[in-house]
């Protein structure tokens, strides 16, 4: 497997297995880019967002996401979206 990539699975939790990731606030997101979310009532990226946000809206590394409907894709495409506007 080529080493320059990093596999995230988040499976779904098994009863009374939590997996422990810190959730990123919006509110830690700079004011003017966390607009889109605050608009929705958002108040944190869910796990896989945040899993990934440090790629998607802090670098411009290529990213492929896999997960099923309902996980959030959108708000990572967002985050990609928004670091490529602020860049």
């Amino acid at each position: 497997m080529d080493k320059k990539c990093k596999i995230v699975d988040c499976p779904p939790p098994e009863k009374n297995e939590h997996k422990e990731v810190k959730l990123i606030a919006i509110e830690d997101i700079e004011d003017y880019w966390s607009k889109p979310f605050k608009s929705n009532n958002i108040s944190h990226l869910n796990t896989i967002q945040s899993e990934v946000f440090n790629v998607a809206f802090k670098s411009n590394i290529n990213m492929l996401i896999c997960a099923p409907t309902g996980a959030g894709k959108t708000n990572i495409a967002m985050l990609a979206i928004l670091q490529t506007v602020k860049a």
